[in-house]
């Protein structure tokens, strides 16, 4: 998303080297000299990869789920 955005002059390229502890708006936003759609941009591609990350947390918090059952059931 964000290759085709600055490929595509959606948003303009980074110019400045931001400390990569910077919350991800704020340092695009700052990157790119005060490119408000950079921040949105930094935004939208964490909620991209967040959601696309979810199934497998969700997946292995199941499996998480079952075996401490299964431990409480042998216990008892």
């Amino acid at each position: 998303m964000a290759y085709w955005s600055i490929k595509l002059h959606w948003v303009n390229p980074i110019i400045a080297n931001v400390p990569w502890p910077s919350p991800a708006g704020i340092g695009a936003f700052i990157g790119t000299a005060g490119d408000w759609r950079a921040a949105a941009l930094a935004l939208s591609c964490v909620l991209v990869s967040w959601l696309i990350y979810l199934p497998f947390v969700k997946v292995y918090d199941n499996k998480l789920a079952t075996e401490e059952q299964a431990a409480e059931q042998v216990s008892q």
